[in-house]
C-alpha cells in the first residue's frame, strides 16, 4: 500500500521531503529544499555589484570608442583630395553655392544691430576668440564687426590687435567696445606686422578655440557654431573647412580651396601639413592651447617673433607639429577677399616680407635636416617640404630678394651635400640652386 501511495504521489507530482519529483503536468524537475544550504555574504555581494559597475563602465566606454571609429570611417568615406580649382562640387554634395553668393554679397550693406543686449555680455570662458590684426582699415572695421553678429553662436571674444595705425581705426574699437564687451583691444607697443599681431592677439584672448580672420573678408553665418560643434564632438586641436575667394564688387566668385578631408590622429597629423592642408590660417578652427604652444615652439626654434611677415606656411608648420588630431568639416566657411587693396595681406612685390618668407622658409629646412641627422624626423620631410612648399610657391619670388642669399644657398648645401637624399633629389635641389645664383646674377641690385 506505501509504495502504491508513493507512486501516486509521484504521478501527481506531489512534493515529499526527501526526494525529487518530476511535475508532469508544469514539464519540470522540483529539488527539495536545503534547509542547510550557506547565504551569500554581504562582502561577496558588494564584491559583485563593484564588478557589474566597472563592466557597466567598460562597455559604455567601449560603445564610444565604437562610435567613434565609425564617425570616422564615415568621415574618411567622404574625403577627397584636390588643388585649389574652379567650382567642381561632386554631385553628393549638400553645398548651396547659389545661397551662398548672395549671403557674401549681403555682406556689403552694413547693419549693426545692438538690440539684444544679453549677446553681448562679456564672456568668463568663450568657446571661440577671433584674431583680427588691424593696421590703417578703419573703413573696414563695422563691415567685419557687422558680419560677426551675425553668428549663430554668441559665446565668442572678438580681439582686435591694433598694430599702431594712423588712422582713426582705435576710435572705432573703442566705440564698438562701449556697446559690446566682448570686444578686446589690444595694442602693440611698435609696429611688428602680420605676423607678429596675429600671435599678440592669441596670447591675449581667451577662447577654448581661436580663429585668425582677415580684416577685409568674411565668415558664414554659421561656421563658427558647426566649426565649434564637430570640433568638441570629434575632440579636435584643429578643424579645417573650406574657403570661398572671389571680388564682391565685381560679382565673381570663382574659386573654392578643397583639400583632404577626414580625421587624423597623433603622428599622421603631420602628414597633412605636405599633403592634405591649405597654406591658409584663416581656413582653420584652433584649440587656442594648440595654437600657444605653436608659438612657443616657433619662438624658440626660429626666433619667429622677429619676422615681419604673416608666412602662412612657417605658422601652418607650427601648429601642425604641436597638433594631434585633425579633420575636415564639408561647409565653406569663410570668404576670401581678393578685390580689396592694401588689405592685411601683402603683396609679394615688397622686398621685406620676401626676405622673411625665404629665411623662415629655409629655417624649416634647417630644421628638418637637423632633425633627419639626429634620427628624429623622416629623411623625406626637409625635401619634401623643400618640394612641396618652397619650389613651388615661391620660386618666382627670388627676384625680390634683397638679402639672404648666402643663407639660402648655405641650406641648399648642406641638403646636396648630405647622405640622406638620393641622387635624383639632390639633382632637383642643385637645379634650384642654380636659379638662385642665375638670378642673383641677373640682378645687380641684390645683396649677397
Amino acid at each position: 500500500m506505501k509504495e502504491k501511495n508513493n507512486e501516486r504521489k509521484i504521478e501527481n507530482g506531489i512534493k515529499t521531503d526527501d526526494e525529487e519529483i518530476i511535475d508532469f503536468e508544469q514539464k519540470k524537475l522540483i529539488k527539495p529544499k536545503n534547509n542547510n544550504q550557506e547565504q551569500i555574504p554581504k562582502s561577496h555581494s558588494s564584491i559583485i555589484f563593484i564588478k557589474i559597475i566597472i563592466l557597466i563602465i567598460f562597455l559604455y566606454k567601449f560603445s564610444i570608442f565604437i562610435n567613434r571609429i565609425i564617425q570616422e570611417h564615415y568621415f574618411k568615406n567622404k574625403a577627397y583630395i584636390s588643388t585649389s580649382e574652379k567650382i567642381l562640387w561632386k554631385n553628393n554634395t549638400n553645398i548651396d553655392l547659389k545661397k551662398i553668393n548672395e549671403e557674401i554679397r549681403s555682406y556689403e550693406n552694413i547693419s549693426i544691430n545692438l538690440s539684444n543686449k544679453q549677446d553681448l555680455m562679456k564672456r568668463k570662458n568663450p568657446k571661440v576668440s577671433l584674431i583680427i590684426p588691424v593696421y590703417n582699415q578703419a573703413k573696414f572695421i563695422k563691415r567685419i564687426y557687422s558680419n560677426i553678429l551675425n553668428q549663430t553662436l554668441k559665446d565668442i571674444e572678438i580681439v582686435f590687435i591694433d598694430d599702431l595705425s594712423t588712422d582713426n581705426s582705435s576710435d572705432i574699437i573703442k566705440e564698438l567696445m562701449e556697446v559690446d564687451k566682448r570686444i578686446v583691444y589690444v595694442k602693440n607697443e611698435e609696429n611688428r606686422g602680420a605676423f607678429y599681431s596675429r600671435n599678440n592677439g592669441v596670447l591675449n584672448s581667451r577662447g577654448e578655440y581661436v580663429l585668425l580672420v582677415d580684416i577685409d573678408d568674411f565668415l558664414l553665418n554659421d561656421i563658427l557654431l558647426k566649426s565649434y560643434e564637430t570640433a568638441k564632438l570629434y575632440d579636435l586641436d584643429i578643424l579645417q573647412f573650406y574657403v570661398m575667394a572671389g571680388d564682391i564688387k565685381k560679382n565673381i566668385f570663382w574659386k573654392v580651396l578643397r583639400y583632404k578631408s577626414g580625421i587624423i590622429r597623433n603622428k599622421n597629423v603631420k602628414e597633412v601639413f605636405f599633403h592634405g592642408t591649405t597654406r591658409n590660417t584663416w581656413d582653420k578652427f584652433v584649440k587656442r592651447k594648440v595654437f600657444i604652444d605653436s608659438i612657443n615652439f616657433m619662438k624658440n626654434k626660429f626666433k619667429s617673433e622677429n619676422y615681419v611677415v604673416y608666412n602662412d606656411d612657417v605658422a601652418i608648420f607650427g601648429l601642425f607639429k604641436t597638433a594631434q588630431s585633425y579633420g575636415f568639416l564639408e561647409e565653406i566657411g569663410y570668404f576670401y577677399n581678393w578685390g580689396v587693396p592694401n588689405s592685411t595681406t601683402h603683396k609679394y612685390e615688397d622686398k621685406k616680407y620676401i626676405n622673411d618668407i625665404y629665411k623662415s622658409c629655409f629655417n624649416i629646412m634647417e630644421y628638418f635636416y637637423e632633425q633627419t641627422r639626429n634620427n628624429k624626423e623622416e629623411k623625406s620631410a626637409g625635401y619634401n617640404f623643400f618640394k612641396i612648399k618652397v619650389h613651388k610657391t615661391y620660386l618666382k619670388d627670388v627676384a625680390y630678394l634683397t638679402e639672404g642669399f648666402d643663407y639660402v644657398i648655405e641650406i641648399l648645401d648642406l641638403y646636396i651635400n648630405s647622405k640622406f637624399y638620393t641622387n635624383g633629389q639632390k639633382k632637383f635641389l642643385k637645379e634650384f640652386k642654380d636659379k638662385v645664383l642665375n638670378i642673383m646674377d641677373k640682378n645687380k641690385n641684390l645683396v649677397i
